[in-house]
């Protein structure tokens, strides 16, 4: 509280952003959603003007989950163009990791899974700058992206790449989501003892700290 009351009096706190977040989730919790990713929205606009990078449990990812469970991927497709084009032009340009992650969700959910992956891998090679965690979800998600796809063997590679590096993090939910595709890999491959084995290895990690969701990294 003190050092907050500092911030506040030297001008180099503004809690603006957060506090039209907090409201934005009081509105989606009341089940009005559309009010709630408007406001949503006037948060990043608010964040970005103190020019600072998003996390990866951050409110600019965020609104992109929203837009899915309101099945409004055109919408969402505008808004992430409409905000890379502002941080490529603005930055920080770590934002626009955001914005390409955004896209492969878009594709993905239109099975066009080249564009999926193409843009997952953009938003992964600029995760790998500042973020180890987002870089090792993008890897996790590529290889679920490359599952549905029914390339197999590159699915595995970027799962057994992903769950590498979310052990690495500590990232339970990535490394759950990595073994249970592994092993879905392993029975198409009619590797049934192996598959067995991968899938039951998940449930080590259901009591595990779960800081993201895995059915809310499968929204993409």
């Amino acid at each position: 509280t003190h050092f907050l009351a500092i911030n506040k009096r030297t001008l180099t706190y503004n809690d603006e952003p957060f506090r039209l977040y907090k409201e934005a989730i009081i509105l989606w919790e009341k089940g009005e959603q559309l009010q709630s990713i408007a406001l949503q929205k006037a948060a990043v606009t608010a964040f970005d003007k103190q020019h600072r990078i998003y996390g990866p449990n951050s409110l600019f990812p965020s609104i992109r989950l929203h837009y899915n469970e309101l099945n409004l991927h055109d919408e969402r497709l505008a808004y992430y163009t409409e905000k890379l084009a502002y941080y490529q032009k603005y930055g920080p340009v770590e934002n626009t990791a955001d914005c390409y992650h955004a896209f492969g969700g878009y594709y993905l959910f239109k099975a066009d899974y080249n564009l999926a992956i193409g843009n997952y891998l953009k938003a992964a090679s600029i995760f790998k700058t500042y973020n180890a965690d987002s870089y090792a979800n993008a890897h996790c998600v590529v290889g679920w992206t490359y599952y549905r796809w029914g390339n197999y063997d590159r699915s595995k590679y970027y799962l057994e790449s992903g769950l590498a590096l979310s052990q690495k993090t500590g990232n339970y939910s990535n490394v759950q989501l990595c073994y249970m595709f592994l092993g879905l890999i392993a029975r198409q491959n009619k590797q049934y003892s192996e598959s067995m084995r991968l899938i039951d290895t998940t449930l080590t990690f259901i009591e595990m700290p779960r800081d993201i969701d895995v059915y809310t990294l499968l929204l993409a």
